[in-house]
């Protein structure tokens, strides 16, 4: 059975808004086997407003979230 979470915010911030307190979350308490993380393209490649690093925070970000997820299984 699937049980789906949204995880918003990578889309319209460079650091997300809680996202892995909120991966961490769906994973272990909703017990959620379905992440979905919309992602921006202009973010992943360092060229959003703000963004100095070329995109390596961004998608260090996506990462953690990512083996949040790899875990749990």
């Amino acid at each position: 059975q699937l049980r789906g979470v949204n995880v918003c915010s990578m889309e319209w911030s460079n650091e997300g808004e809680n996202v892995v307190k909120s991966a961490k979350t769906a994973v272990s308490v909703w017990k959620a086997n379905l992440i979905r993380l919309p992602v921006s393209q202009d973010r992943w490649l360092g060229k959003a407003p703000g963004q100095t690093d070329g995109g390596t925070g961004y998608r260090k970000v996506v990462d953690q979230v990512l083996d949040i997820c790899r875990e749990s299984n």
